[in-house]
């Protein structure tokens, strides 16, 4: 690269850039098994710049393994070499997990996906910080707009008010009701699908 002002001398420098690629690691862990976890899942697997393992609790004390997952979320070292962590049904997991999902955020700086189902108010909360939440049943479906394009939903799970550093991410119904969003939680960022049935018809 080289540059000058007007008739001043001629500077100069050099310029390497180092293209590498990395595939990205995915826990996809189902606390229950959910619809909404199935369609993240699959469509994660059909990327190729992500490398996901599963575990999903088929029922008591019986899960179904996808590559090497850890057997629960209850130990921080064991997320440690995750990018990211997709969560479903997030009101099934213990305290344990929790901490250890907080531990991973701060420490880790990754990335966690909430999919909640009615009842994630309270393993939700402690993630995001958000104290209340609001389940808005409606008649029809509303269509959803997106940058990738409009999808629907019917079944809504809206934080009764953005915690701190809280922003849109896509779909947004009003400016504090968005589909999806997220919000820092040390260096990482924990993002929330607030469209509880948006898989039914998400392209």
């Amino acid at each position: 690269v080289t540059a000058r002002l007007g008739d001043g001398p001629v500077a100069a420098a050099d310029v390497a850039t180092e293209v590498t690629r990395r595939t990205l690691r995915v826990l996809s862990y189902e606390a229950r098994p959910s619809w909404a976890a199935t369609f993240v899942r699959r469509s994660l697997e059909e990327d190729p710049r992500f490398e996901v393992v599963v575990r999903s609790m088929t029922s008591r004390g019986v899960a179904a393994d996808a590559g090497v997952p850890p057997a629960t979320l209850d130990r921080a070292e064991d997320l440690a070499d995750f990018d990211l962590i997709v969560v479903s049904t997030p009101d099934a997991l213990g305290d344990r997990a929790v901490a250890a999902l907080e531990n991973y955020l701060r420490t880790r700086e990754g990335a966690v996906v909430l999919l909640p189902g009615e009842a994630g108010s309270s393993v939700a909360s402690r993630l995001t910080g958000v104290t209340n939440w609001t389940v808005d049943r409606r008649p029809a479906l509303t269509t959803v707009e997106a940058s990738v394009g409009s999808w629907t939903a019917s079944e809504f799970l809206w934080p009764s008010a953005w915690p701190a550093g809280a922003e849109a991410l896509t779909g947004c119904l009003s400016p504090s009701r968005c589909a999806v969003w997220r919000t820092p939680v040390g260096g990482g960022r924990v993002i929330v699908s607030s469209a509880l049935d948006g898989w039914r018809t998400r392209g």
